[in-house]
């Protein structure tokens, strides 16, 4: 009997060691998934369908094995494109290719993860052979020799404007583009070179990807008149041994320096400065430039307060400064590039590019083009600095030049004045002046250069008047 049973185990173990019916172990097989999923749904074209570039959704398909790894999207069976496209698992797709013209055919179909493909949903779709809409054609920005033409359009295309005095308009003009979103995008170019006061014929033309063309109506646009240059007056002011010079357009004034204290700049001011004083150009912190600045930010309205930005010990940089901040005018620190606009003043500021080195060669130098008149006001500029501008380039051919140090032999190069060329020169220094202003060497080099040479001492008893020239 012991026999028996130990026989009978031993045949159950080997009976559940091979799975044999009738046996206790687990029965079930592994499943094999060779189910493919669903067929993907409403398959839609979310752009216009007859657009440049296309956009597809679609329905997420099912499966209900192993479940769906990922979507293959076709166009016209491989023939546009390539072949199956794996998008990964998502449910849109955008085809960037220009589809133009006939009959396309878009497919989508999963793949689940063991590899199963569904069938393909598809959907046909005429290609592209509609022509951008152009809207909103409109010049702005219209001055003397130019204006912008700004537009908009449903598609990305190609455009560019034509124009002429006459509707057979003659000039091609391209425009850049700004995507606003998929469906509209803002177009612009700028007409230059224009004549003033004339009336200009312009239309746009757009062409997409596909080469569909539209053409936008007739549009006409009038630059603006010539403007009338008004009135500029410059006086040299008699200060003595200093600069002073007043900018007078109308409404409009800019006073360079101002002399020493006690110069008496206010009372010739007074004269002549309407309301308040725009702007002030303090070229440098020597004390015959800004002594008498102090009493003008003391007496007048000052908008606007240049200088190079150097410091002093001196009781006369101390008492400029303390009436700079009390005016609480804007503050500027000159630099090689900036501009100084006053009215229908554009001031150009050539030096200095830092301040570094000796007072004089820190000088702000402004030069001005007033319609066909060219100043260089030089400050107290020496000839280091005359090179420096000369070397960039900056020097401009003026007829009128306020000469550098009141016409000392340091500054007023042969290089400088051939580069300026100057019609006339003028110095400002006080009569008998202990420097012995100007020096020989400047009265030679400008004469030599053939420009009249002008001194800001008044001929007759009045103290103040604009500066009369006299030939060298």
């Amino acid at each position: 009997m012991r026999l028996f049973r130990v026989v009978s185990f031993a045949l159950l173990c080997l009976a559940l060691v091979l799975g044999l019916p009738g046996c206790a172990a687990n029965e079930k097989a592994s499943l094999v998934d060779k189910t493919a999923p669903s067929i993907p749904t409403n398959l839609t074209c979310t752009s216009p369908c007859n657009d440049t570039t296309h956009t597809f959704t679609w329905n997420a398909a099912t499966d209900d094995d192993s479940g769906v790894d990922h979507y293959l999207v076709c166009l016209d069976g491989g023939g546009v494109g390539g072949l199956w496209v794996n998008v990964g698992n998502l449910t849109a797709y955008t085809w960037g290719t220009a589809l133009c013209g006939g009959s396309h055919t878009i497919e989508v179909k999963a793949v689940d993860k063991a590899g199963n493909e569904g069938m393909a949903a598809s959907r046909s779709f005429t290609g592209d052979t509609t022509s951008p809409i152009i809207s909103g054609v409109t010049a702005s920005s219209i001055t003397e020799t130019g204006c912008t033409i700004n537009w908009t359009t449903n598609e990305d295309a190609a455009c560019q404007v034509e124009y002429g005095t006459t509707i057979a308009y003659g000039t091609l003009q391209p425009a850049s583009v700004n995507p606003l979103s998929s469906y509209a995008y803002s177009y612009m170019t700028n007409l230059a070179g224009l004549a003033a006061g004339t009336t200009y014929h312009y239309r746009v033309k757009s062409v997409d990807g596909c080469g569909n063309e539209a053409v936008s109506g007739d549009q006409t646009s009038t630059t603006s008149p010539t403007s009338a240059i008004s009135q500029l007056i410059v006086h040299f002011i008699d200060v003595g041994q200093g600069d002073a010079i007043l900018l007078d357009s109308g409404d409009y004034e800019v006073l360079i320096d101002g002399g020493k204290s006690g110069s008496g700049v206010v009372a010739y001011l007074n004269t002549y400065v309407n309301g308040p004083l725009e702007a002030i150009v303090a070229t440098h912190m020597d004390a015959d430039h800004i002594g008498g600045l102090a009493a003008v930010l003391d007496a007048f309205q000052v908008q606007q307060v240049w200088h190079n930005g150097a410091t002093a010990s001196t009781q006369t940089y101390t008492g400029f400064m303390n009436a700079v901040q009390a005016e609480g005018a804007e503050v500027h620190a000159a630099r090689r590039g900036d501009t100084i606009t006053v009215g229908s003043m554009v001031f150009s500021i050539l030096n200095p590019v830092n301040v570094s080195g000796t007072s004089n060669n820190n000088s702000v130098v402004l030069s001005l083009s007033w319609g066909q008149t060219d100043f260089l006001f030089e400050g107290d500029a020496e000839q280091e600095a005359e090179a420096s501008m000369v070397t960039a380039g900056l020097i401009p051919d003026v007829e009128i030049l306020k000469v550098g140090h009141h016409g000392s032999r340091t500054a007023s190069s042969a290089v400088f004045l051939a580069a300026a060329k100057p019609e006339v020169a003028i110095y400002m220094a006080g009569t008998g002046n202990s420097y012995e202003h100007p020096h020989a060497e400047t009265t030679t080099a400008c004469t030599s250069s053939k420009p009249r040479f002008a001194h800001g001492i008044p001929a007759d008893s009045t103290r103040w008047r604009q500066v009369g020239l006299q030939n060298g």
